[in-house]
């Protein structure tokens, strides 16, 4: 199955349009959608974003499509910490300076 929206990823995740071109968009998850997190009230932050990068990671390592790939390793970094490393690519195709405009990118200051 290809991923084509980010309910491939996260089931249940909406995004809204801002009302203006000036505003962001929303993006909604429901929690029920992140893999091993605990409610954010009680849980530490670090544990929402293991949930979150491990949905991700899940979402996309299922797939592998060419234009995103995901890798992660495990290991323990003492006796009581355990120790999970991703990798993320991501290929973006643009059309012109689309892309480098959204990226907000600026040459480098001439010397």
């Amino acid at each position: 199955m290809a991923i084509t929206n980010i309910t491939d990823v996260f089931a249940g995740a909406t995004i809204g349009d801002g009302i203006t071109a000036a505003e962001e968009f929303d993006l909604v998850i429901p929690s029920g959608a992140i893999i091993s997190c605990p409610l954010p009230a009680t849980g530490d932050p670090n544990e929402i974003v293991f949930g979150l990068l491990e949905t991700i990671y899940q979402g996309v390592s299922a797939d592998q499509p060419t234009y995103l790939r995901a890798s992660a390793s495990s290991s323990l970094a003492n006796a009581t910490t355990y120790r999970r490393t991703y990798s993320f690519t991501v290929d973006l195709d643009f059309d012109g300076d689309t892309i480098i405009e959204g990226l907000d990118v600026k040459p480098e200051p001439v010397e």
